[in-house]
């Protein structure tokens, strides 16, 4: 398995619902698998791949 990271994290700010705002990061993984080969075709490689956003909440940075 491959991981890439495409630096792609941004911070966007919500509007809580009494006063104040929320951070939430959103981020996004790209994972490459290499399969095994095929019982066809020993020599030929294959691939399949998985993209996974992540969220985080961070309250404790909107204290600084």
């Amino acid at each position: 398995m491959l991981y890439v990271n495409f630096g792609a994290w941004r911070d966007q700010l919500d509007k809580k619902q009494n006063i104040g705002y929320r951070r939430r990061g959103v981020g996004r993984a790209f994972y490459i698998l290499d399969l095994k080969p095929g019982a066809s075709d020993p020599s030929q490689r294959r691939f399949a791949y998985h993209v996974k956003e992540i969220l985080s909440w961070g309250d404790h940075l909107d204290r600084l």
